[in-house]
């Protein structure tokens, strides 16, 4: 490889790694541009003389039409029976669709639109299957199509796939199939399971892998989280379900932008267990103030727990200082406008009827 490919490929692996970690980091890169100064690019022009290319770009407009098609079935299906909480799961991964692929390809006959009305005995698990298959299509075709530009050495186009890739937000992806009810309060956890332990421990582990990978590693955070959900479902009584159930709350609202559900597994993570060793109520309180809008209630959770989690220092400093603000904020009361005076013309003076005849005159 020449100075001049190498450093072209050094500049194309920077720009990769920046725009995975700006997919990381919830921030979608832009598409290239033709010239440091100029607009990203919103079409790729694919060689129809290039068998292979034309070949590869048809096929990922197939499996974007495909998937997109199959999201708004499963969005109809969830608005049809009712279930808000999925429904809003499948918007954002319709969202998250449009977003990633924000150009167009220009030379191939665009494939045809998937047909299909929603069945009137649609199953959830089977419209769920289909979405599935069809986002792996999607990705592993854009991959497909990267991989050739990559071969052709074409790296303008190597770097729109890849980007299209980045993009693709990972979070915005739901965990469908994964039941949201929250368990009862009145589990009681009070007996130790060698089975649950482990697989707290595995789910542990696949939490700290996912967290602390950058860019955040969703594929073993999706893991843990349904490893703790089921340990929890499985094993009611086991002394791991409250620390089970902080963790839910973490990957919640933290990566899945989920506030009110993770609140949720935050009450029951201290309920079911009061001395908890983790900051519960503080993340709750931070979610309550900063994504719920819920002033009262994290005034209420940040002073329990400056009382309950006093050895989490830092947490309690910016607990204080939250307080002070919220209480500012909640005793300060606007004042009133004051109305302006208006300007009301003054009364007319009664007009003498005419024709009339005074006495007299």
């Amino acid at each position: 490889m020449n100075s001049q490919h190498e450093a072209m490929w050094i500049n194309l692996a920077v720009a990769l790694f920046v725009a995975m970690l700006s997919a990381g980091c919830n921030t979608r890169p832009d598409m290239p541009k033709t010239k440091w100064y100029g607009k990203p690019v919103r079409t790729l022009t694919v060689d129809a003389g290039d068998a292979e290319e034309a070949r590869s770009a048809v096929a990922v407009e197939t499996a974007r039409k495909r998937y997109y098609h199959d999201l708004m079935l499963l969005s109809e299906y969830y608005e049809t029976t009712g279930n808000v909480t999925k429904g809003r799961w499948a918007q954002k991964e319709l969202n998250n669709l449009s977003e990633a692929q924000d150009f167009t390809f220009v030379g191939i006959d665009p494939p045809p639109d998937p047909q299909g009305a929603l069945p009137a005995d649609a199953k959830e698990r089977m419209l769920l299957e289909n979405v599935t298959n069809a986002r792996e299509d999607y990705l592993d075709a854009l991959d497909d199509l990267a991989t050739f530009y990559e071969k052709k050495n074409d790296d303008f186009k190597a770097r729109m796939i890849q980007t299209a890739l980045a993009r693709f937000f990972a979070e915005e992806t739901y965990l469908f199939l994964h039941r949201v009810e929250v368990p009862p309060e009145t589990l009681e956890p009070c007996k130790i399971i060698p089975r649950a332990n482990e697989m707290y421990d595995r789910a542990l582990a696949l939490y700290e892998k996912g967290a602390r990978s950058l860019p955040v590693d969703f594929p073993s955070l999706r893991q843990a989280l349904g490893t703790f959900l089921r340990l929890v479902r499985r094993y009611p009584q086991s002394t791991r379900i409250a620390s089970a159930a902080y963790h839910i709350g973490k990957i919640y609202g933290d990566f899945f932008h989920e506030p009110y559900l993770a609140v949720q597994w935050y009450v029951r993570a201290w309920t079911w267990d009061p001395y908890l060793p983790f900051p519960a109520r503080y993340e709750a309180a931070v979610l309550c103030q900063e994504k719920l809008g819920e002033k009262a209630k994290a005034l209420e959770l940040f002073r329990e727990s400056l009382a309950r989690e006093a050895p989490y220092e830092a947490n309690c400093k910016d607990a204080r200082e939250r307080i002070g603000k919220l209480s500012e904020e909640m005793e300060y009361t606007p004042p009133l406008p004051v109305p302006k005076a208006e300007n009301i013309p003054p009364k007319p003076l009664p007009r003498r009827p005419t024709g009339v005849v005074t006495p007299g005159k």
